[in-house]
């Protein structure tokens, strides 16, 4: 496999791996690349070529994008099969093209060792690849478009995803395209989340 990873004498980097046929690349961080093969997602060191862990995943029979988003303790990794026609067409809009639509498996990866921490199934999800690393859940939106082909969702669900145990902490059910605003407040440990219709006051522990 060529990483594609320069190194200081301009050459690329290579590495040796059991990846099977067609693995899919997929972006990670400024340290490491993984590539998604038909068993498990696997983490490469990019400085080195060295494969750092790998994941078994069950990937869909037609994989339609892969991504991959981290805090400090964990990776969650987004596999998504077949999506709704109206996915290519988010991603051109500004508020969308950073939060993808996605019908697959979401996953939550230990950062030291790759154990993995919890497993969810999205369907018809938009998964934010920016999600606020300062608070303890996962922000994501489920929107419902109506059948007339419209050009913008009629009404939309918020989830809120415990990042430690993958369990819904809260949903909400709003009408229009699912805009939130999340604020948190480290100094009075609570975070104002907000919809067109709700605000949401929620206390948290440091731990």
């Amino acid at each position: 496999i060529d990483l594609g990873a320069p190194e200081p004498t301009g050459r690329s980097l290579t590495t040796t791996a059991d990846v099977g046929p067609a693995p899919l690349p997929f972006a990670v961080d400024e340290h490491s690349l993984g590539l998604l093969t038909s068993q498990a997602a696997v983490w490469f060191e990019l400085a080195t070529g060295r494969e750092i862990f790998r994941v078994d995943v069950e990937r869909p029979e037609r994989v339609e994008a892969v991504f991959c988003v981290a805090d400090a303790e964990t990776y969650y990794l987004i596999v998504s099969g077949p999506r709704r026609p109206e996915a290519a067409q988010m991603l051109l809009h500004p508020r969308w093209h950073r939060s993808p639509l996605v019908s697959g498996v979401l996953l939550a990866i230990d950062r030291q060792d790759g154990s993995l921490r919890w497993r969810s199934n999205v369907t018809d999800t938009n998964c934010p690849l920016d999600p606020p690393k300062s608070v303890p859940f996962l922000n994501l939106t489920s929107v419902n478009w109506p059948k007339d082909n419209a050009t913008a969702p009629s009404s939309s669900s918020l989830a809120l995803v415990d990042k430690r145990s993958g369990q819904t902490m809260i949903r909400t059910n709003d009408p229009g395209d699912g805009q939130h605003l999340i604020r948190p407040n480290a100094s009075q440990r609570t975070i104002s989340v907000r919809t067109r219709t709700k605000e949401l006051r929620l206390e948290y522990s440091p731990k």
